[in-house]
């Protein structure tokens, strides 16, 4: 469905990936002593997509896609590459969460 969306606005992608949050882990952050998370409603990750670009210019371009089809909340959305600096490499990203 997504890699429809984004071909019919003609993003070019490498890939879409998908996962689900695993058992340990969201048992982990259920019982985390100093958890914000007081029921599975409020974790906002028991599933995620992983969307390769091949030009960051798209990635922008990919957002738009999602938040125009999507419910997106904010709250916990994420622009990772605002905080790498520009002479820096590493993993950028965006995380964007499903309004609730």
């Amino acid at each position: 469905m997504l890699g429809d969306i984004l071909s019919e606005r003609k993003i070019a992608i490498h890939s879409i990936t998908g996962r689900t949050k695993d058992r340990e882990s969201l048992i982990g952050k259920l019982t985390k002593i100093d958890s914000n998370y007081k029921s599975i409603t409020d974790i906002t990750d028991l599933a995620g997509l992983r969307i390769i670009t091949y030009f960051a210019e798209d990635v922008d371009k990919v957002a738009e896609a999602i938040a125009d089809e999507f419910a997106i909340g904010n709250n916990n959305s994420i622009d990772k590459r605002r905080s790498l600096a520009a002479d820096r490499f590493g993993y950028l990203s965006r995380r964007w969460s499903k309004a609730g």
